[in-house]
């Protein structure tokens, strides 16, 4: 079974936005295991809620390759769309 990754950001306080929230319950009904990695300032209280929630955190190695194959995928739509990167 594939396993799913939410990418997701912390509030200002360290929380999960509404959005993230809604994402992770959309994610967990789909039946597939949920990876979670989250960014911001401060993500402790995130970090918590996931674990509340069986997610598992997503390792450093496997969240640097995510991102970088997410970046390279955004630099082809960017440039499909003939966005100037800056």
């Amino acid at each position: 079974m594939d396993t799913i990754l939410l990418l997701t950001h912390s509030e200002a306080d360290g929380s999960l936005p509404k959005a993230a929230l809604e994402a992770l319950s959309a994610a967990k009904s789909l039946g597939a295991p949920v990876t979670a990695a989250v960014f911001g300032g401060s993500v402790d209280a995130a970090a918590k809620a996931l674990s509340a929630a069986a997610i598992r955190p997503a390792s450093h190695l496997s969240t640097s390759r995510s991102l970088s194959g997410a970046e390279a995928r955004m630099r082809v739509l960017l440039e499909l769309h003939g966005i100037e990167q800056g």
